[in-house]
């Protein structure tokens, strides 16, 4: 931060605290009576996931002649409390994941698109709301599928349920019936981007 002078001339700079106290590395001082127009303005470079204020503080600065001391005191211009506030704001980039797995046919070879299979967001238990969201998709020749990519935007766990469709359209298969749940644990790097971690699955019912 720094207290400029209105033709730009800088006459003090400072820093933060953990607090958000911003504490200057000189006093402004004044050998005579008048009035003084500062402005105080951040800095700091946008970075990280942090957009600073931009936005110059003016403060008017009166001096009066008290019978032979000198006393000062401030305007902040367009503020009721007459006190200085920089607001910046921290915004984490979305992470992104794609989940996939693998079908396997005993007895014959594996056709493309034979099978299909859902993933829909669920809580811990694997209890799926109404409305929930929900995806379908169909194996590959080499029994590889993959989901579309998973978006989330905030820290946090995310669970899903991930199951074979068994629509008994393939005579003479017995489909999988284990329903897997999946957590997915979204950290916050605070340095602008949110990380999703590798998924931990467990069959359902068999706890995580």
């Amino acid at each position: 931060f720094e207290i400029r002078e209105s033709n730009g001339t800088k006459v003090a700079s400072g820093t933060n605290d953990a607090n958000g106290k911003v504490t200057f590395d000189k006093a402004l001082t004044f050998s005579k009576v008048g009035v003084y127009h500062y402005e105080v303005v951040e800095t700091s470079s946008d970075g990280k996931g942090v957009t600073t204020d931009k936005s110059p503080r003016r403060v008017t600065v009166t001096v009066v002649d008290n019978g032979g001391s000198l006393s000062a005191s401030y305007v902040v211009e367009s503020t009721a409390e007459n006190y200085i506030v920089f607001t910046n704001t921290y915004t984490a980039q979305p992470a992104k994941y794609i989940l996939s797995g693998k079908k396997i046919l005993e007895g014959r070879a594996l056709l493309n698109a034979e099978f299909k299979f859902t993933l829909t967001a669920s809580d811990g238990e694997g209890k799926v709301a109404a409305g929930a969201q929900s995806y379908t998709v169909e194996n590959r020749l080499d029994g590889s599928f993959s989901f579309p990519e998973l978006v989330f935007t905030s820290a946090g766990d995310y669970f899903y349920v991930v199951s074979e469709v068994n629509d008994s359209a393939v005579p003479g298969v017995k489909y999988d019936t284990a329903k897997y749940i999946v957590k997915i644990t979204v950290k916050d790097n605070l340095e602008g981007q949110l990380i999703a971690e590798a998924p931990v699955i467990h069959i359902a019912g068999s706890g995580i």
